[in-house]
């Protein structure tokens, strides 16, 4: 794949196999922000500062779920806000697949299993965050080297 311009038509950033399907991914991008409010907001309401952690770890995701098992209403509300975070992650950097019979529309990303959308949502928030330590810049100065 060559390398493709964000906005451009049919953008995506990487293709990912995900239990035999191809799934197109692309970074959030100017959208990350948005992102990092819904996340904020979810656990203002919910009082889940463990939330971002877990979002896209279904192993994560089950610790949170058990240590807010003796409040079953808060627990409802966290997972169905993270339900909410991840199909609307999908909904911006999920593109396009290769699953015969269902085009990627919104409506359809939604019915993907629990454990193919958290792995989708961990690739794509992979995708849409510089790692500055593997950012190359002018005579070797990396994000490590700020320093000197």
């Amino acid at each position: 794949m060559a390398v493709q311009l964000a906005g451009s038509e049919g953008y995506y950033t990487r293709v990912v196999e995900v239990r035999g399907s191809k799934f197109y991914i692309a970074d959030l991008g100017a959208r990350f922000p948005e992102f990092l409010d819904r996340v904020t907001t979810m656990q203002e309401a919910t009082g889940a500062a463990e939330v971002e952690a877990a979002l896209g770890d279904p192993q994560a995701m089950q610790r949170v779920v058990q240590s807010l098992a003796a409040d079953v209403e808060r627990q409802k509300s966290v997972y169905a806000n993270m339900v909410e975070i991840a199909d609307w992650v999908l909904s911006v950097g999920l593109t396009n697949w290769n699953i015969p019979g269902a085009d990627c529309t919104d409506e359809t990303r939604r019915l993907l299993p629990p454990a193919v959308k958290s792995e989708l949502v961990r690739e794509i928030l992979r995708e849409s965050q510089l790692t500055l330590g593997e950012a190359s810049f002018p005579r070797d100065l990396g994000a490590g080297d700020a320093a000197r």
